[in-house]
């Protein structure tokens, strides 16, 4: 991956996204080799709010900006003002030197 120039400092910045319930925080917590991320084991959303947590790929590799966001199809029924947090997200992080990858999740067991 290529990596993104933040100020002096050069790091790996990657956005979540998926449904509610598909284990986004569990994949950003494998990315950053920690359980820096709460994760549910149900349904409902455990991440209301977008957070970008700062570590090392894996926990000792490249420095790595993580960004876990809230899922779609919320079982807080908050989908419209989470895309627009995510809109705003988005134009900010191309202001501020980018994205170097969007990861979309999604449930193994999903048939459809």
């Amino acid at each position: 991956m290529e990596a993104t120039t933040v100020g002096d400092e050069t790091k790996v910045r990657i956005v979540v996204l998926g449904k509610t319930g598909d284990g986004k925080s569990s994949v950003c917590n494998v990315f950053l080799g920690d359980k820096r991320f709460p994760e549910g084991d149900m349904l409902l959303s455990m991440t209301k709010d977008i957070v970008p947590v700062e570590g090392r790929w894996f926990g000792d590799g490249e420095k790595v900006e993580v960004i876990d966001t809230p899922g779609s199809c919320d079982s807080d029924y908050a989908d419209a003002a989470n895309l627009r947090k995510l809109a705003e997200l988005l134009l900010k992080l191309g202001r501020d030197g980018g994205i170097t990858c969007v990861v979309v999740v999604f449930k193994a067991t999903e048939t459809r």
